[in-house]
This record gives structure tokens, C-alpha cells and sequence, in this order.
């Protein structure tokens, strides 16, 4: 939520509490001094509003930068996962995901067990090859493994 649209939300706010009409009263010849504590409590009450609401803005901007910050995590671990497969000798197209593409041919079923007895998360697209998403360093280290050991590159 943009600072604007907090803006017009307090002065709804204020204008929701009475205080401007409050206010104008006040110094009006016709009002007596009762009011003042009037304005003060609606003033007090539309201030509690409004940091609710900028609180309220402030938490929803944190958690969309939060999002976007997986987001680019989860990209940059699918690049170490391609550098790493490629320094172990695989053959991995570049990705701007948070997958990798592992063309296996004949050996995509065997490749696939392999991941899904380890608990990696894949696609498998046989005899073509598989998707194999990554979420964090735990994932990341497993389909190394399972890279590692497998028989067969696909280079």
C-alpha cells in the first residue's frame, strides 16, 4: 500500500470520527468548552486508527518483499544446481527458474527412482529427461548426490 493511499485513508478516517465536524463546533460562538475533551478522544481515536492501518501497510509491503526474496533465492540455487551438475560432468540447459532440465534419454526412469528415493522433488518425462525443481540448500545437496552417484551423464 502506497503512502498516498494511506493518506486517504486517515483523512477517511478522520472524517468517519467526527473530528472535523467536531472541530468546525468548536469554534463555533455557540460551543461550549465541553467539547474540547470530545475532539481530544476522536483525535486519540483516529490516531490509533491510522497507525493501525499504516502497521497494516507496512506488513503487507514486508511480506511481498519477503515473497521476493524466495523467489530470487530459489533462482539462485537453481543456478548453483546447474553449475554444480555441470561441474560433475552433466549436460544442463541455462534456466531462469528455480528447475533444472536434465535431457536422460533411455536412463530418465532410472534417473527418476533414483531422485524420488532420495525425496527430490522431479518431473519425470520419459525417455526425454526430467524437471527437477529446487527449493533450498537441503534439495540442492540431495540431487548432487543423487548426481554423483548415478552411472550415467548425459554429456
Amino acid at each position: 500500500m502506497s503512502y498516498a493511499i494511506v493518506l486517504i485513508v486517515i483523512a477517511a478516517l478522520l472524517a468517519a470520527s467526527g473530528i472535523v465536524a467536531l472541530v468546525v463546533g468548536t469554534r463555533s460562538r455557540t460551543t461550549s468548552p465541553a467539547a474540547v475533551p470530545q475532539v481530544s478522544q476522536a483525535l486519540t481515536d483516529a490516531n490509533q486508527q491510522a497507525a493501525a492501518v499504516i502497521a497494516e501497510a507496512r506488513t503487507s509491503a514486508l511480506h511481498s518483499h519477503e515473497a521476493a526474496m524466495e523467489e530470487v533465492a530459489e533462482r539462485l540455487a537453481s543456478v548453483e544446481s546447474r553449475e554444480a551438475l555441470i561441474a560433475e560432468g552433466w549436460e544442463v540447459p541455462p534456466t531462469e527458474a528455480n528447475f533444472v532440465w536434465l535431457r536422460l534419454g533411455d536412463h530418465t526412469a532410472g534417473f527418476a527412482a533414483a531422485c524420488q528415493a532420495a525425496g527430490i522433488a522431479l518431473r519425470a518425462f520419459a525417455p526425454e529427461g526430467v524437471r527437477i525443481s529446487i527449493g533450498d540448500a537441503e534439495d540442492n545437496d540431495a540431487l548432487l548426490a543423487v548426481a554423483r552417484a548415478f552411472p550415467h551423464r548425459n554429456s
